[in-house]
């Protein structure tokens, strides 16, 4: 066993303690169902940022920013063949409207932000904010751009917005990048240790999140359909162990930034599919069922596909 995948396997038992302890939490009405989604809002406006900005911004100068632009090329090419991946796996599950819609966000989407990066920085703390900002830049592309007309259920003509990828997170990667390029000697001060401490909390804060947010949801709603197994399969081991192949086995990407770009690949269905589903007026219900059914299995199956790749 790989020195990357025991340190994977620490960040999962820590993962798993902490979605039990946030899902008991809301259970026991510990945690106000406002303080949850406050929680959330936290998160992404300025933990996440922070970490994000922390971690790209003092990445090593720039020289990174040449690994960069490919990494979020890559990123992006694998995003796509995600989503037509999805839509022909349901088209073959029999789904049809506005439910095959949902299920290839389902089966497609992953949680880079609130998962993904925040484990990487600890598997590859030099490594994590320019290969972690690059394909959350990509996936953040994906969601807020195409996720959109993906979920749109209504008839009439569909339109791309831009404006919806100005968030905290996209912002505080193009700092982060501003920084790198401007050389700018911010390692040792103040305020720059304090983003970083911030930032630091962010694994903790979202794995907890995501434990309050299965609690007040119910497990009941993961075996509402088998098809949601399926789909999931696709999502958490399919798809990640295509883009090893792709990319990893023809030598496009190399050493620890293929593993970070498998791994990326590997993580659940994001919380922000139910919430696409329900603005495109689909079935929320099935995809927060997806959702919390793929955030369960990805316990098992991160540290699986990380596994595999060193025997393929």
């Amino acid at each position: 066993m790989t020195p990357e995948i025991q340190t994977l396997i620490t960040q999962v038992e820590m993962l798993a303690t902490l979605l039990v302890l946030g899902f008991f939490a809301q259970r026991v009405r510990l945690i106000k169902e406002a303080t949850i989604d406050h929680l959330a809002s936290l998160l992404t406006g300025i933990v996440l940022p922070c970490m994000l900005l922390n971690l790209i911004g003092g990445s090593g100068g720039r020289q990174g920013l040449f690994q960069l632009l490919p990494f979020f090329c890559f990123a992006a090419v694998m995003c796509a063949i995600g989503v037509g991946g999805a839509y022909l796996l349901s088209r073959f599950l029999g789904f049809d409207g506005p439910m095959r819609r949902v299920n290839v966000l389902v089966a497609s989407f992953g949680n880079s932000g609130f998962l993904g990066v925040p484990i990487v920085s600890v598997m590859f703390p030099q490594l994590a904010g320019i290969y972690g900002g690059a394909y959350l830049m990509a996936e953040s592309t994906m969601y807020w751009v195409f996720g959109p007309l993906i979920a749109d259920c209504t008839d009439g003509p569909k339109k791309i917005s831009f404006r919806r990828l100005l968030t905290p997170l996209t912002l505080s990667i193009v700092i982060g990048v501003i920084i790198l390029l401007l050389d700018l000697p911010v390692n040792g001060l103040v305020f720059w240790d304090t983003i970083g401490g911030v930032g630091s909390c962010a694994k903790y804060l979202a794995a907890l999140y995501i434990g309050l947010d299965l609690g007040r949801k119910g497990l009941k709603r993961m075996f509402s359909s088998w098809k949601l197994l399926v789909s999931c399969g696709f999502k958490l081991i399919l798809l990640p162990l295509l883009g090893y192949v792709l990319f990893g086995k023809t030598g496009v990407i190399k050493g620890g930034a293929l593993s970070i770009f498998v791994f990326l690949l590997s993580t659940p269905t994001g919380m922000a599919v139910p919430i696409l589903a329900r603005e495109g007026h689909g079935n929320d219900t099935y995809a927060t069922a997806g959702t919390m059914l793929c955030t369960i299995l990805s316990l098992i199956t991160m540290p699986l596909v990380m596994y595999l790749t060193t025997k393929i």
